[in-house]
């Protein structure tokens, strides 16, 4: 099981859930963006998101260089 907090764009952090089922069917490696799809849970008034896939995002190249 993977734990992963995160930021909104209005400041509220949330929490993630990674079951060890979906870490061995789409696997977390190295730094990155990750696309992370799943459900979202409210408990006593804090959100979290059991996450059902993930996948790398691709990282745009900076056009300057």
């Amino acid at each position: 099981m993977r734990l992963s907090t995160f930021i909104d764009e209005a400041g509220h952090y949330f929490d993630a859930v990674h079951f060890t089922d979906v870490l061995h069917q789409f696997p977390i490696n190295g730094m990155g963006i990750y696309g992370c799809y799943g459900k979202i849970i409210n408990r006593y008034g804090f959100c979290s998101m059991n996450v059902i896939q993930s996948k790398k995002m691709s990282i745009a190249v900076d056009p300057r260089n």
